[in-house]
């Protein structure tokens, strides 16, 4: 007798149904069959659960579901009617629903809510921050009775959270725990039972706060670039973890940074059932094997990998052929090779006698010592002033090539610089104010401020100087060109910076330009980061991850 039986495990629909029947449940993007339990296991989702039914009505078999399946269709159901209620009513919410929503973004906040626990992989620049706001406005609907939020941010971008709310959704409350850790429980103490809102803290400080772990009355987790999260041992991720609640969005832009199992950690926190061994995942998903001191990954099955994670990551790129944002801008890349001066090359020179004598003599090697060298290596490749204020720089061949486009191009045209090093990006503000190319008040030396970004997106100020590492959560498309003095050894950083530039509202092409040293650690560097964004692409720009892309760009409000 043929028979199909649904029911929800987790976050997935789980099917028990004859496995002659299989070509059904195998067309659904994410499904899997558990030869353990002799049952799919299917990805949440409206459009999932009318395939299926329409599929098994085809074959003459009536499908028999549970109450809590119903209750889910009908919650979705609800969800989307809503969804489409506040589109069409956002601009008496908010004055910014006149510049409207894209298509792919709506469909963004509606799988959030279906979902219930997952990823939004977006590439940077796409709007991951509104489309979870209004995700968690449309549960918040759903919900009716106080409904909380907990935003789990870096420190430097609670500002930018405070900011987008009170953009798309002004009437909502907002808490933000700041300050020490006794100031941050009385702001905790003081957030009423009865109201909801978005509570804002650091992951730092959510560490630092066990009553906020394991508050009870929390129904949605936001956590903000949640690669952050990739260290399954660190106290921010078993922080994070602590926290139990019915719907939680992880959102990044690069899922991995450096290794592939990085993401278990998320995994991990997202879907525990499933995701419970991190050694079972190395095996299923990595090649291993043992170099004398213990396993390493010689190999990614990231085919594998990205057909298995559609469950529960939704990914879409900004061009390309599946690209969700076709009218944008292209974003090009060159390399500008430049020389060190005699300074920075008889530096450069002593620091590698310096690391082959430690390598040569007999002593063992602190591995600290060694990334130390490295450190200086990359120092000396940016400025000669890097390691000593009061070394004398006369000319610096980085600094020259970032005078030249300012002198080439017209003074209301705009540059953003970075660098991995704060020290070298105000000798380069000092070294274009001698040479009377700027003043100092034409300049932005970012380190946090918020109104610096104002004022260089209002014209106020030409160049803007920035870290790699703080380049997050900020927009400065009011420029086109970026210039690279370095990179960092994660891809994911860099591309986080010049993202800043390329991203929704930008109207020219975006030209990022990489200053290299041949022969230096620039080129290793470069080596290393082409590598890890290839193993990145090979997982989350996979074909079996964007299968689901709707690829419309039009604005739909």
């Amino acid at each position: 007798m043929t028979y199909a039986k649904l029911s929800i495990n987790g976050n997935r629909f789980r099917l028990q149904t004859e496995y002659r029947f299989r070509t059904i449940p195998k067309s659904i993007p994410g499904s899997n069959w558990s030869d353990a339990k002799q049952l799919w296991l299917i990805p949440l989702g409206l459009e999932n659960y009318q395939s299926l039914i329409a599929g098994y009505e085809d074959a003459g078999i009536n499908v028999e579901m549970t109450t809590e399946v119903e209750q889910y269709i009908q919650s979705a159901i609800y969800k989307q009617e809503t969804l489409e209620s506040i589109i069409a009513n956002g601009h008496e919410r908010s004055p910014h629903f006149r510049e409207g929503l894209y298509n792919y973004q709506r469909q963004g906040i509606h799988y959030l809510t279906v979902a219930k626990r997952c990823v939004l992989a977006d590439e940077m620049g796409l709007g991951k921050t509104v489309q979870s706001l209004w995700a968690a406005k449309v549960i918040a609907t759903e919900i009716g009775s106080p409904c909380k939020v907990v935003c789990v941010v870096k420190n430097n971008l609670k500002p930018n959270w405070v900011a987008e709310i009170a953009k798309w959704l002004p009437k909502a409350k907002v808490w933000v725990l700041d300050g020490s850790t006794k100031a941050k429980t009385k702001q905790l103490e003081a957030v009423p039972d009865d109201e909801s809102g978005f509570i804002i803290v650091n992951y730092e400080g959510l560490r630092d706060l066990p009553k906020l772990q394991k508050r009870k009355d929390i129904d949605i987790l936001i956590v903000d670039e949640a690669h952050y999260l990739g260290n399954r041992k660190s106290q921010r991720t078993k922080a994070v973890k602590k926290l139990k609640t019915d719907y939680a969005f992880f959102l990044t832009g690069t899922p991995i940074t450096n290794k592939a199992e990085e993401f278990w950690s998320l995994l991990n926190i997202l879907e525990p059932s499933l995701y419970g061994s991190y050694w079972r995942f190395m095996e299923k998903y990595c090649e291993l094997r043992h170099n004398g001191f213990g396993l390493e990954v010689v190999k990614t099955h990231s085919d594998k990998l990205a057909h298995d994670l559609r469950h529960m990551t939704l990914r879409r790129l900004k061009k390309g052929a599946r690209g969700v944002l076709p009218d944008l801008p292209d974003k090009t890349y060159q390399k500008i090779y430049v020389e060190l001066t005699p300074q920075q090359k008889e530096m450069y020179r002593q620091a590698i006698e310096d690391l082959s004598v430690k390598i040569s003599g007999d002593e063992v090697i602190d591995i600290s010592s060694i990334l130390t060298q490295l450190l200086r290596f990359r120092q000396i490749t940016v400025s000669a002033r890097t390691l000593d204020d009061n070394i004398v720089e006369k000319k610096n061949n980085k600094f020259e090539f970032v005078k030249y486009v300012l002198e080439s191009t017209a003074p209301e045209d705009s540059l953003v610089v970075f660098s991995a090093f704060r020290k070298p990006l105000r000798h380069l503000a000092r070294y274009l104010v001698d040479a009377r190319v700027l003043t100092a008040q034409d300049i932005a030396l970012y380190d946090g401020e918020s109104e610096l970004i104002d004022q260089f997106q209002a014209g106020k100020k030409r160049l803007f100087l920035g870290t790699i590492k703080k380049a997050q959560g900020f927009n400065l498309h009011r420029a086109s060109r970026c210039i690279r003095l370095d990179r960092e050894w994660t891809p994911a950083e860099n591309e986080q910076a010049e993202d800043r530039l390329h991203r929704i509202g930008q109207k020219e092409n975006v030209t990022v330009y990489d200053l290299i040293v041949r022969g230096t650690i620039d080129e290793i560097i470069e080596e290393t980061t082409n590598e890890k964004s290839e193993l990145f692409k090979s997982i989350f720009d996979n074909p079996k991850m964007l299968e689901r892309v709707i690829t419309s760009g039009k604005t739909i409000v």
